[in-house]
């Protein structure tokens, strides 16, 4: 995390204010990035502005009316890759200035320098929300519009990325004037109640290691929730549906287990209990002959160590309208689309908050990664989309074909 500086700091030694402008439902997933750096005056300088092609196939209607950042926009923009180097070099060790910057806009640059770079910002940065709420405690509102139309520094057009970017600076440089002429006393006590709250910050993290012991909760079958394909259950990453045909007080019989999503440590447990007579079919359904009490408690542990949501399936009637399927056929938008390129297709991950198989996808002949979020399938001896697309749905990632009027589905791409 970037460390904050007082206000003043800035009006030394100049700025750069960065912002960016998001495709808000999915984490750092930036459609837009400008950098404007300033004289400690307040003189524009310099500025970079470029859109950014998100990982996500599309941009929201609620963010164009917003924005007015069409999907047609972004669709040949560059990519986060290509673009945070030059953003990186822009910024080098200057002070950023920015609106709830560190919060929105520097945890964006962060994570995608550290992906890319092993590193994040070497930059401190000024919060214009946090001295604004610390200056004029008894405003309505500390949007950026609600304090540039305070401080008299109206902007033609908000939420693009460069334009917030102009108005940041001015808002700053009011906050800035207002603060050198606090009174003395008024002025050390502003500046002791940042350091405070700097210090706070620091602190936090240690605090946080301290937790509570662990408890072991046993797999109380009966009371799990009965699994129902809705929109909220297709959105989950990972998520696990059982069914027991038989259960006694010693063990379980004839049991059925679904898996969408990875789950290594449930896998090593599958092959580690041999006995129970494991085995899967082709749609990825696991069944087992029988079981203790004792390794069914077990199961429910790794099951939930891999991240899965628990849900049992044990009626006729539930599991002929819902069955052991990882399709989500259609209840919620695939989370993986398939575009044709060139001499072969690329796998893009449109919902990444889901996880990427990156490790099974590295392992497929003739597939190379491209960034975090696309694949590039190509080659003599690369699975068709058709095999790709079953492949991908026994894993529980449902995919859709962009343009499918141009997909052949017998052809060998």
């Amino acid at each position: 995390m970037s460390e904050e500086a007082d206000i003043f700091l800035p009006g030394k030694r100049g700025y750069v204010v960065l912002d960016t402008e998001s495709q808000g439902y999915a984490r750092f997933c930036p459609i837009e990035i400008a950098l404007a750096r300033f004289s400690p005056e307040g003189t524009l300088l310099d500025s970079y502005s470029t859109l950014v092609r998100p990982r996500v196939s599309r941009v929201s209607r609620v963010v164009t009316e917003l924005t007015g950042i069409t999907t047609e926009m972004i669709r040949n923009a560059p990519s986060p890759r290509d673009v945070m180097g030059t953003v990186r070099d822009f910024l080098g060790e200057s002070v950023i200035v920015g609106h709830d910057v560190n919060a929105n806009d520097i945890s964006i640059i962060d994570h995608f320098c550290e992906a890319y770079y092993g590193c994040k910002l070497p930059c401190l940065h000024v919060d214009t929300l946090y001295w604004a709420q610390t200056l004029f405690p008894d405003l309505e509102h500390y949007n950026l519009k609600a304090l540039a139309e305070f401080f008299h520094a109206d902007s033609d057009s908000y939420h693009r990325a460069l334009d917030d970017c102009l108005t940041t600076s001015r808002v700053y440089q009011s906050l800035l004037a207002v603060a050198r002429d606090l009174p003395p006393r008024q002025r050390e006590k502003v500046l002791r109640d940042f350091a405070c709250r700097c210090e706070a910050r620091e602190q936090k993290p240690e605090a946080s290691r301290v937790r509570a012991p662990r408890v072991r909760r046993p797999l109380d079958y009966a009371h799990l929730p009965v699994y129902r394909e809705t929109k909220k259950t297709a959105a989950f990453a990972r998520l696990a549906v059982l069914n027991i045909a038989r259960l006694t007080r010693d063990d379980a019989r004839q049991i059925e287990l679904f898996i969408r999503g990875d789950a290594p440590q449930t896998e090593l447990f599958i092959h580690a209990h041999e006995e129970c007579g494991w085995s899967r079919d082709e749609n990825g359904l696991y069944r087992a002959r029988a079981m203790s009490i004792a390794c069914l408690d077990k199961l429910g542990r790794v099951l939930r160590a891999d991240g899965c949501r628990l849900y049992r399936s044990d009626d006729d009637e539930a599991r002929a309208a819902y069955p052991l399927s990882p399709i989500a056929r259609g209840l919620a938008e695939p989370p993986v689309e398939i575009e044709l390129n060139g001499d072969g297709y690329d796998i893009v991950f449109v919902d990444a908050s889901r996880g990427i198989p990156a490790d099974w996808l590295g392992a497929q002949v003739g597939v190379q990664r491209e960034n975090f979020f696309r694949f590039h399938v190509s080659g003599q001896f690369c699975p068709s989309i058709a095999e790709m697309r079953k492949k991908l749905a026994r894993l529980g990632w449902p995919s859709a074909v962009r343009d499918p009027v141009e997909w052949d589905g017998d052809a060998q791409l």
